[in-house]
């Protein structure tokens, strides 16, 4: 049996505030390397290429994507294509009709799709934990298209987000979903939302007929607040009921906090969770050159220095009996970061498959 999960950061399309709050995040970097890429005196094919995609990234050029759709109602049909002319006419007849609509998403290039699922058909789980997914239709059809129908079942609930980020599972022939609970309805001590998200419990049946319990988890990344407080202990509880009811038990998806943070160390000292980073059979590319022996404070493991904010940890019973795990980056751009390796497919920051790594276990 082996398991995974892997935060997709939506398959198809992205809601603006998100890409815009990345896009934020790394501006300084695109501007610092533009400038440098710049000021050489000679450029070979790949520096002229980063440039055009760093314009675009800076935002000189809108090539990548368009807040703007043009609509119009072609015999009774309405089509939408690239905002082009912002003073073309309004409207000219009753039948035949120009629009502007404000678009609240950005399409994910399709090399992007593509390197998605190379990172999903790479490792060819059992069980897929899935964090950050548009809709139903939009997981379905991945599944159907891109991963050539490698899961036999689909499952998708939306949760509380505004920005099209839903959480789901999918299970290969031979796997069961017996029960699906969500706890987007929880509330605090306000009586709004406790999630912003979502926190999700899977009861999965095994071809062996054992049963495995899950707890998908979408955290938002947030300095340390009383919320913050009262989502983990809401995770506590749900932990607790788990691990005292079934010794196969799984915690996945992102938390938004280091491992060092003390709302993570609760799950592996009162729980008794293990991280399957810990494992000796842990298996990653590790950076290249000096990185490669140095540990970054709340990275995953030495020569793996990338932030730790997504998670696999699973009970004392199913780590005794792991055989191999591992993490797969080779769909996250390292920039300016320490080094690894990437798809071929993947040329460049627009075709990145996720900012977020796949993790993966084994168990016999």
């Amino acid at each position: 049996m082996k398991i995974a999960s892997y935060n997709f950061q939506n398959i198809f399309y992205r809601h603006i505030d998100l890409v815009q709050c990345y896009r934020e995040k790394r501006l300084p970097d695109w501007k610092e390397e533009f400038e440098s890429i710049q000021l050489k005196r000679c450029k070979n094919e790949n520096e002229f290429n980063r440039l055009r995609e760093l314009a675009v990234l800076i935002g000189f050029h809108n090539d990548a994507g368009f807040e703007n759709v043009h609509l119009e109602n072609i015999e009774g049909e309405v089509f939408y294509s690239p905002l082009i002319d912002n003073h073309q006419g309004h409207g000219n007849s009753t039948k035949n009709w120009v629009g502007w609509a404000k678009s609240r998403s950005l399409s994910i290039p399709i090399k992007a799709i593509t390197n998605k699922a190379k990172v999903i058909l790479d490792c060819s789980a059992d069980i897929l934990i899935i964090q950050e997914v548009e809709n139903r239709l939009a997981l379905s059809h991945f599944n159907k298209v891109y991963l050539k129908q490698a899961y036999a079942e689909v499952f998708f609930m939306e949760g509380n987000s505004r920005t099209n980020r839903g959480l789901g599972i999918l299970l290969k022939k031979g796997f069961k979903l017996r029960t699906i609970n969500s706890f987007a309805n929880e509330k605090d001590t306000s009586g709004r939302n406790l999630f912003e998200n979502d926190v999700q419990l899977y009861t999965v049946n095994t071809p062996t007929n054992k049963d495995v319990f899950i707890v998908n988890a979408l955290l938002e990344e947030h300095s340390l607040s009383e919320k913050t407080t009262e989502r983990f202990n809401k995770l506590y509880a749900l932990v607790e009921m788990c691990v005292h009811t079934n010794e196969n038990f799984v915690l996945a998806g992102t938390l938004g906090l280091p491992s060092f943070n003390k709302h993570v160390r609760v799950f592996i000292e009162r729980f008794l969770l293990k991280q399957i980073n810990a494992h000796k059979n842990f298996e990653v590319t590790l950076d290249t050159g000096s990185d490669s022996s140095y540990y970054r404070l709340g990275a995953y493991t030495k020569g793996v220095n990338i932030k730790q904010q997504d998670y696999l940890m699973v009970s004392s019973k199913l780590f005794e009996n792991t055989q191999n795990c591992g993490l797969n980056r080779k769909g996250i751009w390292p920039g300016k970061r320490p080094k690894w390796d990437t798809y071929q497919s993947m040329d460049g920051e627009l075709n990145m498959a996720s900012e977020h790594p796949l993790l993966w276990s084994e168990f016999k």
